[in-house]
């Protein structure tokens, strides 16, 4: 017995020959995002809904799993990478928050958010991104974020927290010129 692809579909095997294209393509010129790239890479994605029997602890199931979510991750990456060079701003940061679903635990993913904040003038939406990291490191690690992500926003942070706490009055009093 077999399956028949004409008529049965299994999204596991979908989701492997169109990872396997965007990688093709990806090793041919993965440096532009192109119509095709763009709509194989969203496919792969929407493919992707999560943990292979993430409750099966079986060891070809964990493999299956490892190897699905790295190829996901694989195509974030690049994804992440060419919207960047081709400007697509809220696209990159929903790759990167998608990225983050697929795994919270992994650094150069916040990295990558927090910085695209920063240079989109967005330092309350950095500090949060930082925060939410610390948060998941502390719950699921037991550990703080890396020193060069912790660098990445002291300077800014305290510097909100200092607006913050005091505030610009909503009006300011009269000036008072000396030369009059």
């Amino acid at each position: 017995m077999s399956i028949n692809p004409a008529v049965c579909l299994v999204d596991l095997m979908d989701f492997e020959q169109t990872c396997s294209k965007v990688e093709q393509i990806f090793a041919g010129n993965g440096r532009v995002l192109t119509p095709e790239l763009g709509m194989l890479s969203e496919k792969a994605l929407s493919l992707y809904q999560g943990d292979f029997l993430a409750q099966d602890t079986a060891a070809w199931v964990v493999a299956i799993r490892e190897k699905q979510k790295t190829r996901c991750l694989r195509v974030l990456e690049r994804l992440i990478k060419l919207h960047e060079q081709a400007g697509h701003r809220e696209m990159v940061e929903t790759v990167c928050e998608r990225a983050l679903q697929v795994e919270p635990l992994r650094e150069d993913f916040y990295r990558r958010l927090i910085l695209f904040f920063l240079q989109t003038g967005r330092k309350a939406d950095a500090v949060n991104v930082f925060e939410r990291c610390g948060k998941i490191f502390r719950a699921e690690l037991g550990s703080e974020p890396s020193e060069s992500l912790r660098g990445l926003v002291a300077d800014l942070d305290y510097a909100l927290r200092s607006i913050n706490s005091h505030p610009l009055p909503s009006t300011f009093p009269p000036r008072s010129d000396p030369c009059e």
